[in-house]
């Protein structure tokens, strides 16, 4: 199963769900990384192999910026926070760390 970091703007309960589930799951505050930039916040999910879960529109300008200059990251999986319930975004991003590879998600962002 993939690995994951949410970051600051991820509800709580989605956070708790997935664990329940059985997904590892950190959060950026519990990380000790909250309060950092996004690209600093997505180098620290790459060198931890993990993706970044987001509700943060910054991070599709921030993927492009570093597919276009070569920097490898893990993966980035954003959907909107209105987009879907806490019950059915847990689904679906348990689908993606469940399913997917990481050869699938490396150095790409995934919408929900």
């Amino acid at each position: 199963m993939l690995r994951a970091l949410a970051d600051e703007h991820v509800d709580r309960a989605i956070v708790k769900g997935l664990r329940k589930h059985g997904a590892d799951v950190v959060t950026a505050q519990e990380q000790g990384l909250d309060g950092l930039d996004d690209e600093a916040l997505l180098a620290a999910a790459a060198k931890d192999d993990r993706l970044i879960l987001t509700n943060d529109k910054d991070f599709l300008a921030i993927h492009a910026k570093w597919v276009k200059q070569g920097h490898p990251h893990t993966g980035i999986v954003f959907w909107e926070m209105t987009k879907y319930s806490v019950g059915n975004a847990i689904r679906r991003i348990m689908g993606v760390l469940s399913v997917m590879k990481r050869e699938h998600v490396a150095n790409r962002q995934l919408y929900l």
